[in-house]
């Protein structure tokens, strides 16, 4: 039983218009044909199912060899495995249809005709028969179910195949135009067969197919195994693939329809764009998954096996590069820019595995190194994208033996283990080229080795360069990588960048160890930057400091450095004194905060970091000491400059209290050779730990005398040995000898006062006591001392310094009385040799002008701060807060006084003479201070010692040769005796001498210019309560103070008393005299003022004490015979008798004139014998009623007549408005005024009466 399908039609084409044409009609063309195909056969003798025959190895049997039939078979076979039957037109032996190229007429009417049947009928039939075929899948029983048994698929899709046409060289005219015309028709129709999704029916222009023959670029050993991986394959990757033989594929791939070639090209693009794995094919992904290694093996060979070492770049994105994993990579191999990126990435040290994935990440036409980088460092910088993970797919993979590969198992994603690999396999992965092609395929060896280390340490490991270790990996695989580094000592240089591989301990990082410092496991990288020291000879306490100081010690039981070759050491640090220096160095340049590793290093016991010290110092003995500069290097030096190792000397030495000393001069140094040596001990100095770059440093040759130590805090190391010496002036600090270490630092600390009087005292005690014997041999000692403050004053020895030059010798009792304790050395420094040294360096013996000016400027600013106070209690307020009340004993400067405050700031005046301001301010940076002042009866006592003191030493302080013997250096033994004595030390005076004399003369002259200007000389304050009558100035009553040139005696008091201030004390000296302004000729304007005020001054007395007639009585007597002494003087400035312009310049006498003028106009300066009136109510006669005078009373008169006694003044009144007699104008004025006081005339009840001298008058 056979099942054939059949498929007919009528019409088509060329051939329907042959049988409609009309020249043609005698032919009797019928356009009709068809074509049959046996599709299911039944043996009845077989007892086996209609399946069995489509099995492959039946398929072969149901197909027909195909004849041709024009209603009836022709003996002549077609070649096409399907029957054919039409109207063609016969041969003339009706064997064969009509066919032919080189007919005409009829014959070539024919042969168009069997062509156009074949062409557009037959050829349609057949492919709508295999159409229908595969539409209908109806193809005997056994098919009727076949949809949907997938394990009867191949055999359907193998029976098919049967039923296409064979390769185009089979078929000759006219059937190749049949072969044509099923092909053109077909390449559209569903008639190929694909097992890919559960299996389709496809158009053969979509349809995939293996190459009919190998490719160029593939080698004959390609199998049939291979063939069925690659179909398999591209089945998985859903290509539109149809399994079928080689001749087969010969024919379809003949037709030239377009069917695509599964060949390596197709298929490593397929790979690339799908990707693939091994395992079980994930839900929703396009990943080709392959069921073993084997099967990605035989595709990798397919793909690469044929590419020349030109063409391996045609590797990129294929993911074929088998791990250790059991997991695919995919081949890496960039072009151009990318290439250049990788390659400049890669130079830079960045992971390779971010290298590759930076660069994969961006398109190739618009690659950015610096997109690159910045990806890469968000990544290793912990930025936002730091937490997603990279893909392993690029790699990079390795290529290792076996040995390598078991070292590499925890890195087996990154890594192809070439034993495990078919041979062929392994070849195509080592062939050189693909080094040069492939970029993320490489050898194992080298830096490669390095970076595939990097991947077998645990993740969290990734760019540090210490980690803690917790035991994983263990300690074994350690071992196993050093035996390894060990067998092959090229690898050692490129272990730094492989990551943590050295297993060490060290201190717990600051926060983890806790309260209490533990030592920790790390694992750190192979690297000089780690830090990490071999301390197998190094003493216990110096590997304590070591680990303070983050220093790691090498962990001996993984790294046997025995056998560890010579490379090594170019990264571990070696327990030698430059080993031990580099590795503290790399810890301090590691730290984040190297204060902080400074500050745990302060906090380690004193006893590690002498141990320290004292190894370095054994060891730097070993090299040479200060000989071995050129062996210790620089940066050694550098780095012990900052350890905190040495020990300095510190300010704090505990002081013991007097009272538990049993002496009184506890405070004194210890010095068995002074007559009075004290009883307590030097008490030991304080040190601490110090860095020697935090400042510079000295220290004092060795050894060290105890009684200066405790005076060394300020930059002074201590040196205890010739050893330590010789390393401190190797590591920059300057040696000093005692002297100069007195006189360059120690001086210092006693002047800024940073010594304790104890340690101060007993320092400046040794050092006085022995200046007479050092002075010769050390010059430099005796100037400073005579420069510096470091003397202290007083019976309790102030805390106050001075320079010795401005103090004064004890021995001058006169100056104890006008200066007080605290301007002589405290009671400790009076021993005899001790105040010859003292003179030595200036100790002063009487008053110099320096000197007085401080004195002046003190009591110019007491005089300011009374002036200035509101209330009289202010200026006693004003100066107790900065001056001790005075004693009441016999000097005002009992105790810390103001003089005391003011020679604190301005005493380096007293010895060289300093410039101040007008006002006795010191310029510069002290003007901004407040001057110290002096409570007022105490500065009025000791501005009248001063003067009284200047009196008595007029004759040295106003000499006429103003130099230093006669213009008052203070010092009386050092005074020349003549002036031919002075005139020879000039002669013989050097340059330097010359200049500084001339100097010295300058400030004196400044000193008593400045003394002039300044408000320092003690004057009357007020009348006495017996004499109230004199005229002052109001601010006199605050500050009864005066500068020289102001000032006036007490018989020249009714003179002056107004303009000048009056001395309180009677001054002897001329000079003195002339110095204070005394010896000035009369002033005839000061005089008119001063007649001025003593007018208003009377009016003031007789308005508020009028009713004591005796005080009038008394004030009137005593103007009456003050005031001719003023007329005298007035008289004689305004005479012009003969001869009174002699010598006297006419215009300073017109300008004294206007000044008398000036004063008295308006003013009732005419002394009347009971009142002052003006010039307009007096006259030398007329006055019209004398008598009514005696009735006047108490009442003011109206006219006055000029008194007898003023008379011998009558040029004096008449030149300033006295007229001779009074006129009627006079009288018309006094009645006037009568009216205007008696009240308002228009109302006479408010008008008083007249009294008895204005009736008499009137």
């Amino acid at each position: 039983t056979e099942k054939w399908v059949v498929c007919n039609q009528l019409g088509g084409g060329k051939a329907s218009a042959l049988s409609a044409d009309p020249d043609l009609e005698h032919m009797k063309l019928v356009p009709w044909a068809g074509v049959a195909a046996r599709v299911g056969v039944h043996l009845p003798s077989s007892e086996r199912d209609w399946l069995e025959l489509w099995k492959p190895a039946d398929a072969g049997r149901v197909a027909v060899d195909g004849k041709a039939y024009c209603f009836l078979p022709l003996p002549v076979g077609t070649s096409f495995p399907v029957h054919i039957n039409g109207y063609f037109e016969l041969s003339s032996n009706r064997r064969d249809i009509w066919h032919g190229d080189d007919m005409a007429g009829d014959g070539h009417v024919r042969a168009a005709w069997n062509e156009a049947l074949l062409r557009d009928i037959i050829g349609p039939c057949y492919a709508r028969l295999l159409a229908t075929c595969a539409r209908s899948r109806d193809f005997g029983t056994g098919y009727g179910v076949l949809e949907g048994a997938e394990e009867q698929h191949f055999t359907f899709e193998h029976y098919f195949l049967h039923l296409l046409p064979k390769q185009r060289n089979v078929y000759g005219r006219p059937w190749a135009v049949l072969y044509e015309s099923f092909w053109r028709t077909a390449a559209k129709m569903e008639v190929l067969f694909t097992p890919c999704r559960r299996g389709s029916w496809i158009p053969p222009e979509r349809a995939v197919v293996l190459p009919a023959q190998p490719a160029a670029e593939r080698s004959d050993s390609v199998t049939a195994e291979i063939e069925a991986e690659v179909m398999a394959t591209l089945i998985k990757a859903d290509v539109s693939a149809v399994p079928m033989d080689r001749s087969f594929r010969e024919a379809l791939l003949d037709a030239g329809i377009g069917v695509r070639i599964a060949d390596p090209a197709f298929l490593r693009h397929i790979l690339a764009d799908r990707g693939a794995c091994l395992g079980r094919h994930k839900p929703g992904g396009r990943e080709v998954v392959f069921e073993t290694m084997d099967q990605a093996l035989c595709l990798l060979e397919y793909c690469a096996g044929g590419l020349d070492d030109k063409s391996l770049h045609r590797l990129h994105g294929l993911p074929l590069v088998p791990t250790g994993a059991d997991t695919l990579g995919r081949f890496v191999c960039l072009q151009g820019r990318k290439a250049d990126v990788l390659a400049t990435l890669r130079s830079m040290k960045f992971p390779p595995d971010l290298c590759l994935a930076s660069v994969e990440a961006q398109d190739a036409d618009r690659v950015d190194l610096e997109a690159s980088v910045a990806w890469i460092v968000e990544r290793t910088s912990g930025g936002p994208r730091a937490a997603r993970p990279v893909s392993h797919e690029v790699g990079p993979f390795y290529l290792c033996d076996e040995e390598a590969a078991d070292l590499l198992a925890g890195a087996s994603r990154y890594i192809v283990p070439q034993a495990k690999l078919p041979a062929r396999i392994a070849a195509i992965l080592a062939r050189k080229a693909m080094r040069r092609a492939v970029h993320n395929v490489f050898d194992c060896a080298g830096e490669n080795f390095a970076d595939a280390i990097s991947f077998a340490l645990p993740t969290a490991w990734r760019n540090e360069e210490v980690v803690a270790y917790d035991g994983t990996p263990e300690d074994a695989w350690f071992a196993s990588l050093w035996r390894y580094l060990n067998a092959h000592p090229d690898l050692i240089g490129h272990m730094p960048s492989a990551g943590p591989i050295v297993r060490a301990s060290a201190m717990a990082a600051h926060g983890k160890a806790g309260p209490t410092p533990r030592l920790e496991q790390q694992v750190a990288q192979l690297s000089p930057g780690t830090a990490v020291v071999d301390t197998r000879s190094i003493p216990e306490e110096v590997v304590r400091f070591l680990y303070a100081a983050g220093v790691r010690t090498l962990d001996e039981s993984v790294v046997d450095l025995s056998t560890a070759p010579a490379q090594i050491w170019q990264y571990l640090h070696e327990g030698t004194l430059d080993g031990v220096l580099r590795a503290v160095a790399v810890s301090f340049r590691a730290a984040k905060d190297s204060s902080e590793l400074i500050r745990h290093l302060q906090t380690l016991p004193a006893e590690v970091k002498d141990e320290f010290r004292d190894w370095i110092i054994q060891k730097s003995a070993m090299i040479g000491g200060a000989a071995g500069r050129g062996v210790m290097q620089d940066e050694n030096r550098r780095i012990l400059r900052m350890l905190p190792i040495f020990r300095a000397y510190t300010q704090g030495e505990p002081e013991q209290d007097a009272a538990e000393s049993g002496s009184p001069d506890s405070s004194a140094a210890q010095l068995e050779d002074l007559p009075r040596p004290p009883v307590q001990p030097c008490p030991p100095a304080r040190t601490r730990f110090v860095r020697l770059d935090s400042q510079p440093w000295c220290h004092l040759l060795p050894p060290t005398p105890a009684w200066i130590e405790g005076a060394l805090f300020d930059g002074f190391l201590r040196a205890s040995s010739t050893s330590e010496d010789r390393l401190l002036q190797l590591l920059g600090s300057t040696s000093r000898p005692l002297v100069a270490a007195f006189v360059e630092n120690v001086l210092g600390l006693i002047v800024r006062q940073r010594l304790n009087p104890a340690t101060r005292d007993r320092v400046m005690l040794r050092m006085l006591n022995q200046l007479p014997d050092l002075h010769e041999s050390h010059p430099q000692l005796l100037d400073a001392v005579r420069r510096s403050k470091c003397i202290p004053s007083g019976d309790d020895g102030s805390d106050t310094l001075y320079r010795p030059s401005e103090l004064f010798d004890p021995a001058a009792k006169q100056l104890q009385e006008l200066l007080g304790k605290e301007r002589f050395p405290a009671g400790h420094y009076h021993e005899p040799r001790i105040l010859q040294s003292l003179r030595l360096v200036g100790l002063q013996t009487d008053l110099n002008w320096h000197a007085i000016r401080e004195i002046a400027q003190l009591l110019h600013a007491s005089a300011e701060a009374m002036r200035t106070a509101k209330e009289p209690d202010q200026a006693d307020a004003a100066a107790s807060s900065q001056a001790a009340p005075a004693d009441n004993g016999a000097s005002p400067y009992s105790g810390l006084s103001a003089f005391h405050s003011l020679l604190s700031k301005h005493g380096a005046a007293l010895l060289f003479g300093e410039s101040t301001d007008g006002e006795g301010g010191r310029k510069g940076e002290g003007a901004a201070e407040q001057e110290p002042v002096l409570p007022p009866e105490q500065a009025i006592a000791v501005g009248g010692n001063l003067l009284q003191y200047l009196d008595a030493d007029a004759e040295r302080l106003f000499s006429v040769s103003e130099n230093g013997g006669g213009g008052g250096d203070g010092s009386g033994g050092a005074r020349l005796g003549s002036f031919l004595i002075s005139l020879a030390g000039s002669i013989l005076e050097t340059a330097e001498q010359r200049e500084a004399r001339v100097r010295e003369e300058e400030a004196i002259k400044k000193s008593k210019e400045t003394v002039r200007q300044l408000r320092w000389v003690p004057i009357l304050r007020d009348n006495d309560e017996d004499d109230v009558m004199l005229p002052f100035p109001a601010e006199r009553q605050k500050s009864p103070f005066e500068r020289p040139g102001r000032l006036c005696t007490g018989s020249d008091a009714y003179l002056y008393s107004y303009a000048y201030g009056i001395l309180k004390v009677s001054v002897a000296s001329p000079a003195l005299r002339d110095f204070l302004g005394l010896s000035r000729s009369t002033e005839a304007g000061l005089v008119a003022l001063q007649l001025s005020q003593l007018s208003k001054r009377y009016k003031e007395i007789v308005s508020q004490r009028g009713d004591d007639t005796d005080l009038v009585t008394k004030l009137n007597q005593n103007i009456s015979s003050v005031v001719p002494r003023l007329y005298q003087v007035l008289n004689a400035a305004l005479s012009e008798g003969p001869g009174s312009d002699v010598g006297v310049d006419r215009l300073e006498k017109q300008a004294t004139e206007q000044e008398i003028l000036h004063h008295l106009a308006d003013c009732a300066w005419v002394w009347v014998g009971n009142a002052f009136v003006t010039v307009s109510e007096v006259a030398f006669a007329g006055n019209p009623s004398p008598e009514a005078a005696e009735s006047a009373g108490k009442q003011r008169e109206y006219l006055y007549t000029v008194p007898a006694d003023l008379a011998v003044f009558r040029n004096l009144l008449l030149k300033m408005g006295v007229r001779a007699r009074f006129g009627p104008s006079d009288y018309l004025h006094v009645l006037q005024k009568m009216f205007q006081e008696g009240g308002d005339p228009e109302h006479s009840q408010r008008s008083k009466p007249l009294s008895t001298y204005q009736l008499n008058l009137a």
